[in-house]
């Protein structure tokens, strides 16, 4: 069976449904930019919500913007779905446009927490670096199955980092 895709703005969501409709092998003849998939806009949104926190009467805080549109991720919720949803439950009440670190102490045990660990020099590239790789650890253990298009896009964004990095 093959699909002819008029428009290139119909191959992610093409692509998204494959798993769900039980095909395990996929023959792809068209590229898509790392930039383009769902891990790099979320590495993307992880890398603002760290460059815009700000330490608060000594308590480093991340913008609640920030925070919620991270947790619109089903890569992040599928990290921790009990502690992601309480998580989004503590940010719905919450008033204020930072986050204070107390908010978090509910995901201190969770793969959720190496997301939101504090980088304390965002100018020292090891240290950037080691989060970074980290945190590709981290979301990739926290996929489901074998084969999902998001374990190939991390795969593809480790190898990036690490080309980048050495």
């Amino acid at each position: 069976t093959a699909i002819v895709l008029p428009n290139e703005a119909l191959y992610l969501p093409a692509l998204s449904m494959i798993p769900q409709l039980g095909i395990d092998k996929v023959n792809v003849t068209f590229g898509i930019p790392l930039k383009n998939t769902s891990v790099a806009i979320l590495m993307s949104k992880i890398s603002t919500m760290h460059s815009h926190a700000r330490s608060i009467n000594g308590d480093m805080q991340f913008r609640k913007e920030d925070v919620v549109a991270l947790m619109a991720f089903p890569i992040v919720k599928n990290l921790d779905k009990e502690k992601a949803a309480a998580l989004e439950q503590n940010l719905t009440k919450l008033k204020s446009l930072f986050v204070p670190s107390e908010t978090l102490e509910i995901i201190k045990e969770s793969k959720l927490a190496t997301i939101f660990r504090h980088v304390e020099k965002l100018v020292n590239r090891k240290e950037v670096f080691k989060y970074i790789l980290d945190l590709i650890d981290t979301l990739e253990n926290g996929l489901p199955g074998e084969q999902s298009f998001d374990k190939i896009y991390i795969e593809a964004y480790r190898k990036a980092t690490q080309d980048i990095e050495n």
